[in-house]
């Protein structure tokens, strides 16, 4: 797990989220303001070998602070406390938070370089609900990109003439996105995506806009 450490991930789309919290009781205004939000979260690790999870928006800012395997006290941003505890297995972080009702959710981070899915279940949720995280710092040129990380997107339809720089397909197409939006060209590495405002700032880049 360590790997992904220092890495931001920043959410860009949610399967029945609503739902999940319409089953948490949470008023619809509150349900909306959450539902608008575009958070980031990181995860870090001290010198002593301890985790922290931080998760940051605009309206809502919380860490959680734990040791894989041991049992916590945390306060949700709903404010209910809830007897937590965090796990590692493999490329997922797994955080299980039991409430004094006896209800138990599990929410499951799988990691990778480009992205991150945070699924949660819950007893009495007979839904999945499922976000969808982006890591906005990935380098077009990057060789760790391949064919499977290939993401829907509004030009995922788009085939581009092989080969072509990634770069230059955001030049030629710059004036049809909507930031921030996706883009899948071909590269080093195969067909890949990116984050259009991340890709067209790197230093070296300069401008290859037509």
């Amino acid at each position: 797990m360590d790997e992904f450490l220092e890495k931001e991930y920043v959410l860009v789309d949610s399967e029945n989220f609503e739902d999940y919290l319409i089953f948490l009781g949470i008023s619809y205004i509150a349900r909306k303001a959450a539902l608008s939000l575009r958070p980031r979260q990181l995860l870090t690790k001290d010198n002593e070998g301890r985790y922290t999870l931080s998760f940051k928006s605009k309206l809502v800012n919380s860490t959680v602070s734990f040791v894989p395997g041991q049992e916590f006290d945390e306060v949700k941003p709903d404010g209910v406390k809830v007897r937590a505890s965090i796990e590692f297995e493999g490329n997922k972080l797994i955080h299980t938070q039991t409430e004094a009702n006896g209800r138990t959710a599990h929410h499951i981070r799988q990691f990778f370089a480009d992205k991150m899915t945070m699924t949660t279940t819950a007893n009495g949720f007979d839904k999945t609900a499922v976000r969808y995280f982006d890591n906005p710092h990935i380098d077009f040129h990057s060789k760790s990109l391949t064919t499977e990380n290939i993401l829907s997107g509004p030009l995922s339809k788009t085939r581009f003439p092989i080969p072509l720089d990634p770069l230059e397909v955001i030049s030629r197409y710059l004036h049809r996105l909507t930031v921030p939006s996706y883009i899948v060209g071909w590269g080093e590495a195969g067909w890949c995506r990116g984050v259009v405002t991340m890709a067209t700032r790197r230093p070296d880049a300069g401008s290859r806009r037509p």
